[in-house]
């Protein structure tokens, strides 16, 4: 066995900020974490207790005699504890929560026809040199043959898959299943499910030989760091919740800080992003749906086209890229990437005209942008940021690609898959290359060039901010948190996207969209989209 044991969620945190692992293995200066059932938050303490009830159910499921279906209920009464909430009132509403999410459960296990193979299961195995200790809260036996690994998730499902899809720590629980001698004796783990508690919403995954390579990559990275000693500091959303941020280096000042606010005040300001408030521009009913009340869409071919070719590029120009640096190594990478986002073709044509018009873009890209100079080494990839803004808002975000050049001069880069063609006055004006300039001022202390990759016509074009563009897009975000704090309809609004609105069944709008997409004033997207 390996001398070096980890965990799922371990090397998560290893990826996510290396120093944030390396404090977690040594236990040193721990805030105010969770110990067994922890306090930590409501939040947390549910997830416990909802875990621990359910794992008992199922294993007294799994026995001759199984309980009735109100034993669900019964058994997370018994094993609630008042002491971890600050008040009765707090944890009898934190009770009432979890009910209804066991019952939400009880009423799909009842239409289910799956089999219950086991409850909670440890399992392990070596991957490159390291071992690796998991657990599967559920594991079912498919119809066909093969099992499926449940992760029960107390919380509501993310609003796109896109990171969900790239977590190591879901790939290598995966694959310490595979390879889990005792496991074996069950089936072969086909897919691994996250099963969100609170809608009932299942997103399943499958692994193929591109994830596992990425798993052995990462735990190359992991025993490269153990034997230097060397575990630098990354941001990430995960930040704020972690219990060293306020001694972090990579935040010299945190965004708490910056606001000068209390804990309890800054928690009172509204977390929001350039996808949140574009969201709600175009329509105040979708972004509810999505954003409040956590509704997820149904999947659509040119998000999963959109999500294969950010993960090739960012493959591509990461600093730690390996391969080949031809148009050859570019499309083995964007093949891998491509069968990692299949939930939205709706024939294998689609499928493969979508492939096809992928390969295009990339070939494209690099012909334009590869082949004349050399492949380019990113400063910053999927580089996050987060900031107050005035005294409502705090703005986070991801920035595709961050090039830095000799002088230190950076340039942010935005990778676009849609079929239309941005003029140079668009770009220009582009609200979401403000709020990149805006923060990169914030992160970086200087203005930077920007940056939009047309990769359907092999083009881009490039723009700046000044300083009072800046202070514009700083009003504008202001504005909208403002209309966003204050709505208490979130009305429809008619807009170019309705046709395709995964809303639009129920919407008020429904007959008014009919009637524009009857009279040639909007059209449903089709493969060019």
């Amino acid at each position: 066995m390996s001398s070096l044991k980890t965990s799922p969620s371990k090397v998560r945190n290893f990826v996510k900020c290396p120093l944030r692992y390396h404090l977690q293995v040594t236990g040193a200066a721990r805030g105010g974490g969770v110990s067994g059932f922890g306090s930590g938050s409501p939040a947390l303490a549910i997830d416990r207790f909802l875990h621990t009830a359910l794992d008992g159910y199922h294993k007294e499921k799994l026995q001759k005699c199984g309980p009735p279906p109100e034993r669900l209920e019964e058994l997370l009464r018994q094993i609630w504890k008042e002491d971890l909430f600050s008040s009765v009132e707090e944890s009898r509403e934190a009770l009432d929560r979890a009910m209804v999410q066991l019952r939400r459960y009880r009423a799909v296990q009842a239409a289910s026809s799956a089999r219950v193979a086991a409850a909670k299961t440890f399992c392990g195995t070596a991957i490159s040199g390291v071992w690796i200790n998991a657990v599967v809260d559920r594991i079912d036996e498919l119809p066909g043959g093969g099992l499926e690994l449940i992760d029960f998730k107390s919380g509501r499902p993310p609003a796109t898959d896109f990171f969900l899809k790239r977590d190591i720590a879901a790939a290598m629980t995966f694959f310490a299943a595979a390879g889990d001698r005792k496991l074996a004796r069950l089936g072969e783990p086909l897919r691994l499910t996250f099963w969100y508690l609170q809608n009932q919403q299942r997103i399943s995954l499958t692994f193929g030989d591109r994830d596992f390579q990425r798993v052995e990559e990462t735990l190359d990275r992991l025993k490269s760091a153990a034997e230097s000693d060397e575990f630098p500091s990354h941001r990430g959303p995960g930040c704020r919740f972690c219990d060293w941020l306020e001694n972090c280096s990579a935040w010299p000042k945190t965004p708490r800080e910056l606001a000068g606010e209390s804990p309890e005040e800054y928690s009172q300001r509204l977390r929001t992003s350039y996808s949140m408030l574009s969201s709600y521009q175009r329509c105040p009913r979708a972004y509810h749906k999505v954003y409040v009340e956590r509704v997820r869409g149904e999947p659509k071919p040119y998000f999963d086209l959109g999500n294969a070719i950010h993960g090739t590029l960012e493959s591509f120009h990461a600093p730690g890229y390996q391969g080949e640096e031809t148009l050859e190594g570019l499309l083995s990478i964007y093949q891998e990437e491509f069968f990692k986002y299949q939930e939205g073709y709706r024939s294998e044509g689609e499928k493969a005209r979508y492939q096809e018009k992928g390969l295009e873009m990339l070939r494209q890209y690099h012909g334009s942008f590869v082949a004349p100079t050399g492949r380019i080494v990113a400063h910053g990839i999927e580089e996050f940021f987060e900031y107050p803004v005035g005294q409502q808002a705090i703005l986070n975000g991801f920035i595709d690609r961050v090039d830095r050049d000799e002088t230190g001069k950076l340039t942010v880069w935005d990778y676009k898959t849609e079929s239309n063609r941005r003029t140079q006055e668009e770009v220009d004006g582009d609200f979401q290359l403000g709020i990149y300039a805006w923060a990169c001022k914030q992160q970086y202390g200087q203005n930077v060039d920007l940056g939009i990759y047309m990769l359907a016509h092999g083009q881009a074009l490039k723009t700046r901010r000044t300083d009072e563009q800046l202070e514009e897009v700083e009003s504008q975000v202001l504005e909208l948190v403002g209309q966003i704090r204050s709505d208490e309809e979130f009305l429809p609004k008619l807009n170019k996207f309705c046709p395709n609105c995964d809303f639009l069944g129920d919407c008020p709008l429904k007959a008014d969209v009919d009637a524009a997409i009857a009279n040639g004033k909007l059209t449903r997207a089709g493969f060019e989209e």
